[in-house]
This record gives structure tokens, sequence and C-alpha cells, in this order.
């Protein structure tokens, strides 16, 4: 066990949170071309139970060229795709030179990061985020929700601090967009965010397994096509680096319950970065933060490419 100031938390959990590593750190080696973890996901067409107005997905594979610093695809640029570049726990470090380097040259529609944009959740890291997140100008929208390390100044924290951050975050240009516990319709994809995960440390949290992780799950609208969380379901991308699954049950009945759904974005275990096609689902753990424990494995952006429907998807 290990002890915080705000609390005691099991050893085998610090390693993909951190608790006392606040400085991220990217490695880069110029000798070598690495692969920037796309997903290649075949259209495979509209199934039956699909509306002919609802995007179905196509994912293309994307490397990353470090000796020429370029973003190369391996297709061309679909004209009738929305591109949606996923990221999660940058933990403050949304200003790493090489972080910036990579997700610059990256055009996108929509920029969704799932949570642990900071350490603390304190006013200065917050406002420092967005203020980075409002020149970030080669996505049209930025679509964020809080984890449990923003949640300690955003939930737990001085409640005058809460409710100014929140005012805060209605006071932002309609192409950034905080999302808690609702969902908001982005060029034609529904769009539904959610910051509580399983109680571990920090804040919006729950009992697993409780009367009020299941009136939570329950409140993702039917019609949702991403769902972003900040921590995963159980058994899918949740695995720490003790071999403990570490998710949230009923997150994953909720999923199953929602075959409209197509991705699930999230991070908060960040031992688990990487995809995964479960049913006809999208998995992706964006988690960027390697941290003391996986400064070898260097972490990249996920892009997913969906296709538009001209009838209700704006150019």
């Amino acid at each position: 066990m290990a002890t915080t100031s705000r609390g005691t938390i099991p050893e085998e959990y610090l390693d993909h949170e951190c608790i006392h590593c606040h400085r991220y750190a990217f490695r880069h080696d110029d000798n070598t071309q690495r692969a920037a973890r796309s997903i290649k996901m075949q259209d495979r067409g509209v199934d039956n139970s699909t509306p002919q107005n609802r995007p179905s997905q196509i994912f293309h594979q994307t490397t990353w060229n470090s000796n020429t610093n370029s973003h190369e695809s391996s297709v061309h640029q679909e004209t009738d795709c929305i591109k949606i570049v996923c990221i999660a726990d940058t933990h403050n470090g949304h200003r790493d030179p090489g972080f910036n380097q990579k997700l610059r040259q990256i055009c996108g529609d929509i920029l969704i990061h799932a949570g642990d944009f900071s350490n603390r959740g304190t006013i200065s890291e917050i406002t420092d985020v967005f203020d980075w997140l409002s020149k970030l100008d080669n996505f049209k929208y930025k679509v964020v929700i809080a984890g449990n390390m923003d949640g300690i100044g955003l939930d737990k924290g001085d409640r005058h601090n809460a409710d100014y951050m929140r005012q805060y975050f209605r006071g932002f240009p309609e192409n950034i967009i905080y999302l808690e516990n609702n969902m908001k319709n982005v060029l034609g994809i529904n769009i539904y965010g959610c910051p509580y995960t399983p109680q571990f440390y920090g804040g919006f949290q729950y009992i697993p397994k409780s009367l009020q992780a299941t009136r939570l799950w329950n409140q993702i609208p039917e019609d949702c096509d991403i769902l972003v969380s900040h921590g995963p379901p159980s058994d899918v991308l949740d695995k720490t680096s003790k071999g403990q699954h570490v998710g949230c049950n009923v997150l994953r009945q909720a999923i199953q319950q929602r075959p409209r759904l197509k991705a699930v974005v999230f991070g908060h275990i960040h031992h688990s970065f990487g995809c995964q096609l479960i049913e006809n689902k999208w998995f992706i753990n964006a988690a960027q933060y390697n941290g003391i424990f996986h400064r070898d494995r260097e972490n990249q952006p996920f892009e997913i490419m969906m296709r538009r429907d001209d009838k209700k998807i704006a150019n």
C-alpha cells in the first residue's frame, strides 16, 4: 500500500496512474520510423439494425515518419469522411514539444480528449489546458471530458472553484465542448461523455457494481455513436502492469445493450494503451502518458474515420 495526501492507494494501481509523477515525457528516436497507432477498419457496409442516416465507420492506417517530421496516410483523404483524433491522460503534458509536434501534424475534424488532462484539477492547470486547446487550430472541434485526477478539483475540490470552472466551461467558443454526463451532436455524430470511474483515487468516483453505477451508465442515450468514458469497461484494455483487470462491469453491460454504439474512447489504465474490436464496436484506450514505468514506449494518437452522410453532416 502507498499513502498520499488523499488517502491510501494499493501499490499495484500506482503504475497506471503515476500519482507521484508530475512530469510528462515523450521519448524520440530520429532514426526510427514509428507507426502512429491508428486503426484500420474495413467498411463492411451498414447492417440492418443501423439506420441509413447514421454514419458508419472506416478507419485507415497512418504512420509517423520521424525523419521527415511528416504525417503520412496510407490512403487518400476521404472527402466523405469525418476524421476524429483520440487522446487521453496527458497529465499536464499538453505543451510537451514532441507531443505537440505530432498532434499539430494531424488535421482533423474532431479531437477527443478522454480525461486526465491535468494532475490535480486546479484552476491554473485547467485554464492552461483549455488555452492550449483554443489555439489548436488544426481541429474544427475539440471534445473533452474530465478524469479522476481532474476531479480532485472539479468534483472533490473547493466547491467555489468547481462552480467557477463550470461557469468557465460554459464560456468556451462553440468548437470547444466539455461533456459531463451529457451528449452533443458534433458534425452529425452523437458523442456522449462521462468522467466517472470505479472508486480509485481523486474525483468522479462510484462504488463498483453499485446502484449509482447502474444509474450513471443507464444515462447513455440509445442513439449515441461514440461514448467517451474516462475509464474502460471490464476485460477490455483494462489490465494493469500487475495483470489485474480493473474495468467496470456495469459499463460493459451498458455498452452491450446499445447496438448503435460505434466506438468507445477512454484511457485511465495507461498500461493497456491500444484498440480492440468486439461485437462490431471499437474500444480505444488512448492514454498518452507513459510516466516512470513505460518510458521506452511512445504512445500515439488514434484516428477514427467515420463516413459522413451528406443529408445529416455539414461540410
